[in-house]
Formats: structure tokens, C-alpha cells, sequence
């Protein structure tokens, strides 16, 4: 049984498709999921989905991009939502200096708000980064989080080993399955047992296969055939491990889709 520890079916697009997205989950053998909200509505929507729904929970927060829509009130919302019993995380917050959606000074004061957040009520990020490592390290120094995950980590192998030794995890997503990720795979392949995390980042990055233009949790198998595969392991091994690394972190029970 998997866990998809990052996507985004709240999003508007899966809407009525949500039925057949979890039955397909069902049929894949991925159980349980952490819906993860990147901005006030989707952080509202993932909340109610998780509430509503056995084998979901929820992340809220404000993602890089849109840094600039941060204020008081938006983090007071959010720190209401932590107080919700399967809210499990902030975020996804971070810093993204690949695409500059936002100027880099709004990134920085977001993150940093969304750690003292964190900090405030004892929950793990889900922190975003790309082309930015480096600071992003130092920001976690700064103000180091009760936990933190990188999602769809990129980066090489002294990048992983960086992020570890600030106590972070990583998780992997589709992207290992392309062929020009090889940095990434070298840093699948040397990760110790214990240390990532599965995630679709639905409805994006589907891996290859099957392909296609909207991801689907229901897919997170083929992410994991690929991590077994570059790390010589057993698939239900590996299945086993990353679901007991996700539970413990987001301290997730035992309910399922």
C-alpha cells in the first residue's frame, strides 16, 4: 500500500472527476494521500477534503509563486486550518528562482513566515525549492522547522546529503523516471533507506510511463518501480519503507481510501 505524500486533487480540475481519481487510486494500491494546498482556496479546499474524506489529509499554505499574496490575515487562516485534526503540514512554501514569479525578497519573507508558523503549531513544511538550494538551506538554519520535507526534489547527491544534514527529507517524484534526470538518479541511488518520501505532485509531472498530460496519484506505482529499480531493491520493500516514513511524518493513521 502507497502513500502519495504530495498532490493537488483539490485543484479545480479534478472537480467531478474526483469519484473515479480515488477509485483508480484504490485499484493502483495507493491508500492514503496528502492533499497539499498552494494558496487561500486550494488550502481550504484540500482541508475540506480531508475532513470529509478517510485516507486524505492536508497541507495548507502559500506557494512560491504567489508569495506576494501573503498578509496576516492569510496566515492567521492558515493557523486556524493547522488547528483541524488531519491538517498535517505548512505548505508548500519555499523558493523558486528558476521561473522569478515573484521577486525573491516576498519568497523569502513567505518561507520564512511559513517556518514560524510551522514552529508555532508544531507541524512539519513541504517546502518547495528550485534553482535556489543553497538559500533555502540557510533559511532552515535560521529557523529550523519540528520537521521538513523537499518535494520533487531535483537536486544531485551533495545537495541531498546537504538537505539531510539539516535533518530534512526528500521526496521523489516522476521526474526519476526521465531520462535526462541523471544527477537526480544518482541522488535516488545513494539516498540511506529511511530518508524520502513517494509523491505524484498531481496533476503534474506524470512519469513515463504511462505519459500523458495530467498526472494522477493512481500513478505513483510507476514512480516507485523506477526508485526500486535504480536502488536495486524490492518493490513492496521499498512500498513498505516509504509508507512507514510518511506515516511517521505526517503522522498519519491508519484510515484509507
Amino acid at each position: 500500500m502507497y502513500v502519495d505524500s504530495h498532490c493537488h486533487i483539490g485543484f479545480p480540475g479534478y472537480g467531478g472527476a474526483l469519484k473515479p481519481t480515488l477509485d483508480r487510486c484504490r485499484e493502483a494500491g495507493v491508500g492514503r494521500l496528502v492533499c497539499v494546498g498552494i494558496d487561500a482556496d486550494t488550502s481550504v479546499r484540500a482541508a475540506e477534503l480531508a475532513r470529509l474524506t478517510p485516507g486524505i489529509w492536508a497541507s495548507v499554505g502559500l506557494h512560491p509563486h504567489l508569495a506576494e499574496q501573503l498578509s496576516p490575515k492569510l496566515l492567521e487562516d492558515f493557523e486556524r486550518s493547522c488547528a483541524q485534526e488531519k491538517v498535517v503540514a505548512v505548505g508548500e512554501t519555499g523558493l523558486d528562482t528558476f521561473k522569478n514569479r515573484a521577486p525573491l525578497a516576498a519568497q523569502e519573507r513567505s518561507f520564512r513566515a511559513h517556518l514560524e508558523l510551522a514552529c508555532r503549531v508544531g507541524l512539519p513544511v513541504v517546502i518547495h525549492c528550485r534553482d535556489a538550494h543553497a538559500r533555502c538551506r540557510e533559511l532552515l538554519a535560521q529557523t529550523p522547522p519540528p520537521a521538513g520535507v523537499i518535494h520533487c526534489f531535483t537536486g544531485n547527491a551533495e545537495e541531498a546529503a546537504a538537505y539531510r544534514e539539516l535533518g530534512m527529507l526528500l521526496s521523489f517524484s516522476g521526474i526519476v523516471t526521465y531520462k535526462n534526470a541523471k544527477d537526480l538518479r544518482e541522488a535516488v541511488r545513494q539516498a540511506p533507506g529511511g530518508s524520502f518520501l513517494l509523491e505524484t505532485d498531481s496533476p503534474f509531472l506524470t512519469p513515463r510511463p504511462p505519459g500523458g498530460r495530467t498526472n494522477q496519484p493512481s500513478y505513483l506505482p510507476y514512480t516507485a518501480q523506477c526508485v526500486a529499480r535504480l536502488r536495486g531493491e524490492d518493490l513492496g520493500a521499498l512500498a513498505r519503507e516509504t509508507s512507514a516514513v510518511a506515516e511517521a511524518f505526517f503522522g498519519l493513521n491508519e484510515q484509507r481510501l
